[in-house]
């Protein structure tokens, strides 16, 4: 199950979806272009929905650990910061069998080396078990 959920929609798309707020949907139509792209990001363990502006492609990573530990999450995240100058989002679970699983969401433009070097770096390490690095769909 994914902890996080992005979807890009363009402004166009955006503003059909009036049954959210009516107030959110003028407010975030205010500041788009016509052909702007808005990434809507559904965090599912908060319960929460943030909205970015889409400045370039996004990429989601999700990582699969072997074993559920603060060292290992915290050993992905460094690596992943060492490839991408700016994460927009990132999320980590563990579970009963103690396996865990961490995804963050990044703009293309903040990647600083290339997705197979990220891949290959966090594939490198010792806990992990698979990556997964996927462009997320326009809608």
């Amino acid at each position: 199950m994914a902890l996080i959920i992005g979807k890009i929609l363009q402004s166009e798309t955006f503003a059909k979806h009036s049954h959210l707020f009516s107030e959110f949907v003028e407010d975030v139509n205010d500041i788009l272009r016509e052909g702007d792209e808005v990434l809507l990001v559904y965090n599912r363990s908060k319960r929460t929905i943030s909205f970015y502006p889409a400045l370039s492609q996004v990429f989601k990573i999700n990582v699969g650990l072997r074993l559920a530990s603060p060292i290992a999450l915290t050993t992905v995240m460094k690596t992943v910061r060492a490839h991408i100058s700016r994460i927009i989002l990132s999320e980590g679970k563990c579970q009963e069998d103690q396996s865990c699983v961490w995804e963050a969401l990044a703009f293309t433009k903040d990647i600083l080396s290339s997705v197979d070097e990220l891949q290959e770096a966090i594939l490198s390490l010792p806990a992990v078990q698979k990556v997964e690095i996927k462009n997320l769909e326009i809608e």
